[in-house]
Order: C-alpha cells, then sequence, then structure tokens
C-alpha cells in the first residue's frame, strides 16, 4: 500500500455508486413485499368472506399429466406448499 492511499475497512462507507445500486435493490424488495403482502390479505379475506371460492381455487389443477407412466396431478395448494 502506497502512503498517499487509506487503508480500507469492512464497514467504511461506500462509493455514491454503490449506495445507489443499494438503493435500487432495496426499493425493489420493498415493492415486491408490498405486493406480497397485498396478496396475503386478499388471500385471508377470500377465505373468510368466501370459503368455497377459496378452496375451489386452491383444488384447481393446473397440470395433470401421465410421465413415464407416473400420474402428476398438481393443484394450485401444491405449488403454493412447494412455493412457501
Amino acid at each position: 500500500m502506497s502512503p498517499t492511499q487509506s487503508p480500507q475497512t469492512t464497514l467504511a462507507r461506500g462509493s455514491w455508486r454503490e449506495s445507489l445500486r443499494v438503493a435500487k435493490i432495496l426499493e425493489k424488495e420493498t415493492a415486491s413485499g408490498a405486493l406480497l403482502l397485498l396478496a396475503a390479505v386478499i388471500a385471508m379475506t377470500v377465505a373468510n368472506l368466501a370459503p368455497e371460492a377459496y378452496f375451489g381455487l386452491r383444488d384447481f389443477e393446473l397440470v395433470n399429466a401421465n410421465i413415464f407412466g407416473m400420474p402428476l396431478e398438481l393443484t394450485v395448494g401444491h405449488f403454493a406448499a412447494d412455493g412457501l
């Protein structure tokens, strides 16, 4: 290290460009978090006000195929359980 350079520390303040990059990432996570929260509120409302519609959507088959002789039946509920 030359005498004119200052040592880099782990928790040092980053450059302006890096700060903008982090801000963009946080904005995207905030937007996706808000969308997820909205979807959860809508799902809870529908489940409590119209349970038949909720269970109908949960049991709706997205995939009904026969792969290598084995039946593959996947519902919206299966996809949601696998994703969470």
